[in-house]
């Protein structure tokens, strides 16, 4: 039987996209005060954005808990593919493992495994796990492959403020820019499981660029195959940094584009922008 790959609602992936392929999804939790909210279900990307400038609260996040990921897993016949953002910012995956040791021998049908990844990086992953699933790879094939394809990964963004990072407690060695921003926009990466500042620039368009130029240097390197537009409620940061891959980046690869959802949203505040993309 063909395996069933099952990521987390930090993918940030399409929910049509989600849906042509048929990857299942599971939610973490997004919290306003006493209110709580299962990221993309019971919370739009859109509300969501709006409670965040509207609410007295910071909003806080939460994994799903081993019951979540045991009703999925006894939901699903055959061999499931569990892949989930990286262990150092959520404890998602702890999650998930002790959802498998409670089924017992079941258990073994599932693979739990840590992309040490997040946001569309991770729905990078999700798709190239699902391309090895419809080519009948059983579980160790979807692992191996997975894994070749995460060395080509990068993620780079940048943020209109490091302030959500700082209050949610990912700020990584990021932590080192606070204070001195003012008109300079960071250009950051997650790598080693941490968010890593590679750069600053003066202004938006600056930091558009040069993550753009990041992408054309490593599309040298290595053609690209697959590349993720991402934005946090800001859709004409996202055109504008597609055309400028479209005009400096040649190539036959698949450009997609998506929204910064709930909880990573939570971390990163609205007017983000970056690439995810992998060769």
């Amino acid at each position: 039987m063909k395996a069933t790959i099952l990521t987390d609602s930090t993918c940030d992936l399409p929910s049509e996209l989600v849906a042509r392929l048929g990857l299942q999804v599971v939610p973490l939790y997004v919290l306003f005060g006493t209110e709580s909210f299962r990221d993309g279900v019971t919370l739009s990307n859109a509300d969501f954005f709006r409670k965040l400038t509207s609410s007295p609260h910071h909003p806080g996040t939460s994994q799903p808990t081993p019951e979540d990921f045991l009703q999925i897993y006894r939901r699903i016949p055959g061999p499931i593919f569990s892949m989930h953002l990286a262990s150092s910012l959520s404890g998602t995956c702890s999650s998930a493992s002790q959802a498998v040791r409670l089924m017992g021998e079941e258990g073994a049908r599932v693979r739990v495994w840590d992309s040490e990844s997040v946001t569309a990086a991770l729905g990078l992953l999700a798709m190239a796990a699902w391309e090895a699933a419809e080519e009948g790879q059983d579980l160790d094939g979807i692992e191996t492959h997975v894994r070749q394809v995460r060395q080509d990964l990068k993620l780079y963004f940048t943020l209109e403020t490091l302030d959500h990072l700082a209050k949610g407690g990912r700020i990584g060695r990021a932590q080192a820019l606070l204070g001195g921003l003012l008109k300079i926009r960071p250009i950051l990466s997650f790598a080693d499981q941490s968010v890593v500042p590679l750069a600053k620039t003066f202004g938006f368009e600056q930091a558009l660029n040069r993550i753009v130029d990041l992408a054309a240097k490593d599309h040298r390197l290595k053609p690209l195959r697959r590349l993720f537009v991402i934005h946090g409620a800001a859709p004409q940061a996202a055109e504008r940094l597609e055309q400028k891959v479209r005009e400096r980046i040649p190539g036959d690869f698949e450009i997609l584009r998506t929204v910064i959802g709930a909880v990573i949203g939570t971390h990163v505040g609205p007017g983000a922008a970056g690439l995810a993309y992998h060769s």
